[in-house]
């Protein structure tokens, strides 16, 4: 039997294909899981009245929903759009860009030590991401000079350093007289 894949969790903000349009719902798929199918409810498109769903939403488009409902055995997810701020929408596309920028980092170092994307995430990658936080804060560390306690060869510690310092800009604060930082 083979394994299940993985489900968002109840709460959970997920970013959302619309992939069709019915006259009760959307149904979408979520990338971020293995493009599982979700369903949004009429009732949760809009915060009003919703005469035609197709005033809200377009096939294709991308959406950030919150998850509202999941049933492992039914393999069943039920989101909202109605639900989500506009800081919480704002920070998870802020989130999902910060991803696929950390993506393209690992990519170029990986370029320069002739590895694939799928190599280079397997040897340090996944690594970095699971001490840091994610790829792209791994890369942010590493150009402001913090060293990883994942174990990496020369080669590879030279590749990503030589990445960040040429794409990653670090913010430096300085404490002003009257004590409000100044970032830049």
């Amino acid at each position: 039997m083979p394994a299940q894949p993985k489900l968002p969790e109840v709460n959970e903000f997920v970013l959302a294909t619309v992939k069709k349009i019915l006259p009760f719902g959307a149904v979408c798929s979520l990338e971020e899981y293995g493009n599982a199918e979700a369903f949004a409810h009429i009732s949760e498109v809009s915060s009003g009245w919703v005469r035609n769903i197709r005033e809200h939403l377009k096939d294709g488009q991308k959406v950030v929903a919150k998850v509202v409902f999941v049933d492992a055995g039914k393999h069943q997810i039920d989101l909202s759009f109605k639900r989500i701020s506009e800081s919480e929408r704002k920070r998870k596309l802020e989130l999902v860009q910060s991803e696929k920028r950390g993506m393209k980092l690992l990519e170029r170092a990986g370029i320069r030590m002739g590895k694939s994307l799928p190599q280079s995430l397997t040897e340090v990658g996944n690594a970095l991401a699971l001490e840091f936080g994610s790829l792209y804060d791994a890369f942010e560390a590493i150009a402001g000079g913090i060293e990883s306690k994942t174990k990496l060869s020369k080669q590879w510690l030279a590749a990503l350093k030589s990445v960040a310092e040429q794409e990653i800009k670090v913010k430096k604060i300085i404490q002003s007289e009257n004590f409000n930082p100044i970032i830049f």
